[in-house]
Formats: C-alpha cells, sequence, structure tokens
C-alpha cells in the first residue's frame, strides 16, 4: 500500500509539473496579433477623386487583442478550460481616457471593459472588492485623474471608479440614467436623465448642482435624450433622440442652438445615438437606423457620412457611442457586431475646411 502511494504522489507531482510547463509554453506563444493594417482596404471616406477626410483603422475584439494574464493560476485555469475569456456583448458607451485607456460599456455582460490598445492589458469594472453588480451600464466618461463615471440605466445610479477600479461613489435620485459627459475645467458631471427629459448637473463629488430641460419640443426641452458631450470650451452637445435633433448648450445649460430634423436623407435622423467632436469643431452623430456616423460643422451643416450596414470592416450594425480622443481617433460602438470600431480624422491644416472639398455620397440602408 505504501508502495502504491508513493507511486501516485510521484505521478502527480509529474502530471503537476507537466501542467506548469505546457501553461508556460503556452503563455510564451501567445501574442496578441498586430492591429489590422489600414493601407490594404484603403478605406476611406469621401472617396477618391475628393481629398480622404476618414480613414479607417482597425476594429476591437476582445478575443484577440486582450492580453491573456500572466499570472499562473490564470495560465493553469486556461489549460484546463476554466478561466472564463471575457467578450465584448452588447458595447453601447465609449470613452478615452487620457492615460489612453479604452473603456466599453458593455450591458450585455454587465462590466465595463477597460483596454490599453497599445499592449493589451485589461480589466474590467466593477472590481469584485466592492460587491457592486452592474445591471445595464451604458455610459461612461473618463474623470481626468485616471478613473471614470458609469451610468447604470437600470439600476437608476451613476459611480464613479478611481484610477484602481475600486469604487468610490454613488449618486441616485435618477429615473434612467443613460449618457454622462465630464467637463474636467469646471470639475462638473452632466448626466442625461432620459426618463426625465432632463440634464442633471453634479460636481465631481457627487454634489447636485442644478438641472436643465423638461419636456418638450422648443429650444431647451427634450423629448427622450440620450447621449452627451462637452467641449474643452464647456460647450454642451445633448442627442435629443425622439426630436430627432442634436442641441448646444453652455456650461449652465442655457441653449445656443440646434440642427437636425427626422428624416431619411443626408443631414437628418432617425434613431440618433452617440456624439462626439473632433479637433476642429466637427460634430460626429451616429444612428442606430442609418447604420453610419454623419459629420456635421459648427453651424450643423451635414459634411459628410461614414460606414453603412454589414459586418466587415467601416460596416455597422446598430452603431451607438462614440468617442474622439486627442489625436483625432475615432471610437464608435459596434453594438450588434460586437466590437469597437477605430477610425481616423485626417487633419491636414494646410487643405481646405472638410466641407469645401468633401461630398456626400447617396445614404445607404441595406435594411
Amino acid at each position: 500500500m505504501a508502495t502504491m502511494w508513493r507511486h501516485r504522489r510521484r505521478s502527480l507531482g509529474l502530471a503537476v509539473c507537466l501542467a506548469m510547463a505546457m501553461a508556460c509554453v503556452h503563455a510564451a506563444r501567445v501574442v496578441p496579433p498586430p492591429p489590422p493594417n489600414p493601407a490594404a482596404g484603403h478605406l476611406v471616406w469621401p472617396p477618391a477623386p475628393a481629398r480622404p477626410r476618414i480613414t479607417y483603422l482597425r476594429d476591437v475584439i476582445l478575443s484577440r487583442d486582450r492580453r491573456p494574464p500572466r499570472g499562473f493560476w490564470h495560465r493553469l485555469g486556461r489549460l484546463f478550460g476554466k478561466a472564463a475569456r471575457p467578450r465584448i456583448i452588447r458595447p453601447y458607451g465609449v470613452a478615452v481616457g487620457d492615460e489612453g485607456a479604452l473603456y466599453i460599456a458593455d450591458p450585455g455582460a454587465f462590466r465595463v471593459h477597460i483596454l490599453d490598445l497599445s499592449d493589451g492589458s485589461y480589466r474590467f469594472l466593477p472590481d469584485r472588492r466592492d460587491h457592486l453588480a452592474l445591471l445595464s451600464p451604458v455610459g461612461v466618461v473618463a474623470d481626468g485623474a485616471g478613473g471614470c463615471f458609469v451610468s447604470d440605466s437600470a439600476a437608476a445610479k451613476v459611480y464613479r471608479f478611481d484610477a484602481g477600479g475600486r469604487l468610490q461613489a454613488t449618486i441616485e435620485r435618477f429615473h434612467r440614467p443613460t449618457g454622462v459627459a465630464f467637463n474636467q475645467h469646471l470639475g462638473r458631471l452632466y448626466v442625461v436623465d432620459t426618463g426625465d427629459h432632463r440634464v442633471r448637473v453634479f460636481t465631481a463629488t457627487g454634489d447636485h448642482l442644478f438641472d436643465f430641460g423638461f419636456r418638450g419640443d422648443q429650444a431647451g426641452a427634450f423629448n427622450y435624450p440620450t447621449n452627451i458631450s462637452v467641449t474643452t470650451a464647456g460647450t454642451i452637445y445633448v442627442v435629443d433622440s425622439m426630436n430627432f435633433r442634436v442641441q448646444r448648450f453652455d456650461p449652465d445649460g442655457n441653449p445656443l442652438g440646434s440642427f437636425g430634423a427626422a428624416g431619411d436623407g443626408p443631414g437628418t435622423f432617425s434613431k440618433p445615438r452617440g456624439v462626439a467632436l473632433d479637433s476642429d469643431g466637427h460634430i460626429y452623430v451616429a444612428d442606430a437606423t442609418f447604420d453610419n456616423v454623419q459629420i456635421f460643422d459648427g453651424e450643423g451643416r451635414v459634411l459628410l457620412y461614414f460606414g453603412s450596414t454589414g459586418t466587415g470592416p467601416g460596416h455597422f450594425y446598430l452603431p451607438a457611442g462614440v468617442a474622439i480622443d486627442d489625436r483625432d481617433r475615432i471610437y464608435v460602438a459596434d453594438s450588434y457586431n460586437r466590437r469597437v470600431e477605430v477610425f481616423q480624422y485626417l487633419r491636414d491644416p494646410l487643405a481646405a475646411p472638410m466641407g469645401a472639398g468633401a461630398t456626400l455620397p447617396p445614404k445607404e440602408v441595406e435594411r
């Protein structure tokens, strides 16, 4: 019996050593692939002979772009098929932090993915140590200090997380919070409350300052607003979804104008979603019916659109949130394709403004 027990212990030891060796070898061979080469497809908008203003860069898919965890237990769990691999299920909100992290609010996965595209490092919110469950995270915005704010429309709350991913504050008193934007200069958090048809304004620590908006169709009123963006100068852009327009406000919520109308042609909206601005002040608005992103100038005149219905590069299937970083890279949540697509605004200070050389091709709706 003793001899048999020693033999079993020796076999078990060899099995564990073999598992460790195989896990290490497997980890050594897992190298995140380089992003797709944008020159391969030559996807640019508008098409030649017009000067290109937008080019496709890549898509973001966690199963490919995430660097596998390097710890031994992660490798061992993956070897035996027990390690859960995070996936993008139904992305809605997107944001980019000052440190280069890409935030993806994913109500389908009940979490916020945080991915560094430079090295593939990955983490997610909420941190398990906070014993918090996100029910429907739809909005996310960086706070300028390495952390972020996250709106949970089902829980009717907005959470603030620090740079380490730990919960710092919870803001309540909402009906259905959706879009969030943060003015770092003023330290103001703007939260769109879709169910109450208004925007609520708080300090960075969650103290309530004021609200603006009410239900209606006149200037300053909303009909189910959804997404929001704020410029470095403090101007606020709110997607007024069921009024089929984008409204512009000053930092204190005073209306400055609007553009858009219901329709099925360029410059109109059907299901407007995300909104963001590039470094030249162009306004980007995603539309989930048209499966494209339209670009407007500061006066609300349509200049260009990019994207159409499909699953390939540069195509969308119900696009949602839009974010633009300080290098004019455009991130679009492609909800039903389970990815984020990345484009580049081709800014040329020596060229004419976008509207001067760009032509708007006929709208493509393949539904």
